[in-house]
């Protein structure tokens, strides 16, 4: 399970448990009521006209449902660093923003002008839940019953939310991983030159052909030598050269 980090064990002891009650010094009177729902545009006449509320089985005049739930009005609080003047907790968690996560109402019977309301306000719970974007989140429902002479008039479920500017680290971090030794294994950027496989120019005496056959190698030269076997290319002439033949003596009485 992942450790809060907003709500702390402080936070939790003084938010725990909590309630605060306001009570407005008077009745709220036919003017609130015609105020309210001027300024929030609602021209119902059963907020503005008793004859038209009592021909529709009130009383009096009927406040807007809301403006039970205003309870500024009478609570009496200075302003708060955003300039609101009604009922919150104080929850002041640094790196933070407060949103309004939702109210819901529930109105048991119309509010009229002769009723004096009193706001009783319990804090509920206090959790810790992360944003779908992964920042720490803390949330804070209350609860309020609004009453008058003891009867309940409506009640508001509300939910403030106080987000994370960041997402904080974790509580323990974990221990640092120790960087690798130099001679940690792997292969090196650069080989060293006495690692094994093949250089890159094979050293001059490996096996196999040079390039260019030495001239002691087998097979006929380019020009035969002259003590080689077969008839020279020129016969040599003969030692001596050939004698002459005498021509034949003429026969007797002939003269030449």
């Amino acid at each position: 399970m992942t450790e809060p980090i907003l709500l702390t064990d402080a936070l939790r002891r003084r938010l725990t448990g909590r309630t605060a009650v306001y009570t407005a010094p008077e009745e709220l009177g036919r003017a609130a009521i015609r105020y309210f729902a001027l300024a929030t545009g609602n021209g119902d006449p059963l907020h503005l006209d008793p004859a038209y509320a009592r021909a529709h089985g009130h009383p009096d005049v009927v406040a807007p449902p809301t403006l039970v739930c205003e309870t500024n009005q009478y609570a009496g609080l200075p302003p708060d660093a955003d300039g609101y003047a009604g009922h919150t907790w104080g929850v002041d968690v640094p790196g933070t923003r407060a949103v309004r996560g939702g109210n819901a109402y529930t109105f048991h019977r119309p509010v009229r002008p002769d009723d004096r309301i009193t706001a009783t306000w319990t804090l509920t719970s206090v959790t810790e839940r992360t944003t779908g974007g992964g920042l720490p989140m803390l949330v804070v429902r209350s609860h309020c019953a609004y009453t008058s002479g003891g009867k309940l008039l409506a009640e508001n479920e509300e939910t403030m939310l106080y987000i994370a500017l960041t997402a904080a680290p974790p509580a323990t971090p974990a221990p640092a991983t120790p960087a690798p030794a130099p001679a940690a294994s792997g292969p090196p950027a650069t080989p060293p030159p006495t690692t094994s496989g093949p250089p890159a120019t094979p050293p001059p005496t490996t096996s196999g052909p040079p390039a260019t056959p030495p001239p002691t190698t087998s097979g006929p030269p380019a020009t035969p030598l002259p003590p080689t076997s077969g008839p020279p290319a020129t016969p040599t002439p003969p030692a001596a050269a050939a004698a002459v033949t005498p021509e034949p003596a003429p026969p007797s009485g002939e003269a030449r």
